[in-house]
C-alpha cells in the first residue's frame, strides 16, 4: 500500500477506516480525496475541472496544465446504466480523450480502487517525478 493511503486510514477510526473503502463515493468525493492525498504527499496541486481545449467545452477532473497531464476520474464504472458506460457515453469519452491525445496531453484514467488502494498517487508521482527530472535536466544544460 502506498503511505498516503496509510496515513489516511490512521486519520479514520478503525471501524471508519473499514468502512472508508467499501461506501460508494460520487466523483466530487474521489476527486477530493485523490486531491488530499496528493497534498499528504507534497506534489503540486492540481487544477480541478480543467478546460483543455480551447472551443470544445469537455473538461478533465484534475490537471497538471505545465505538465501536460490529465486525470480522468472513472466514477460510477459498476453500475448498470451511467453517464460513461452506455454506448453514446463511451463514445464521447473516447472523443475527449482523442481530444486530450492531439493536444499533447498525457491522459491518466483512475477507478475508485485505484484512488483508495494509492495506485491513482504513485502513478502520478511517477509521471510528475519524471517531468521534474527532463525539466532539471534540460535547465541545466
Amino acid at each position: 500500500t502506498c503511505r498516503v493511503f496509510d496515513m489516511w486510514k490512521e486519520s479514520c477510526d478503525t471501524k471508519k477506516a473499514r468502512m472508508c473503502g467499501r461506501l460508494p463515493m460520487s466523483k466530487s468525493q474521489l476527486e477530493d480525496r485523490l486531491c488530499w492525498q496528493v497534498a499528504i504527499a507534497g506534489l503540486p496541486a492540481p487544477t480541478r475541472e480543467f478546460r483543455f481545449h480551447p472551443a470544445r467545452r469537455f473538461r478533465a477532473d484534475l490537471a497538471w496544465p505545465d505538465c501536460k497531464l490529465l486525470v480522468e476520474i472513472e466514477g460510477g464504472i459498476w453500475m448498470k446504466k451511467g453517464g460513461h458506460n452506455t454506448g453514446s457515453g463511451i463514445t464521447r469519452d473516447i472523443e475527449k480523450g482523442n481530444l486530450m491525445t492531439m493536444l499533447g496531453y498525457r491522459l491518466i484514467r483512475v477507478t475508485s480502487m485505484m484512488i483508495n488502494s494509492g495506485k491513482a498517487l504513485s502513478i502520478i508521482e511517477e509521471i510528475l517525478s519524471d517531468e521534474t527530472t527532463i525539466r532539471d535536466e534540460q535547465e541545466s544544460q
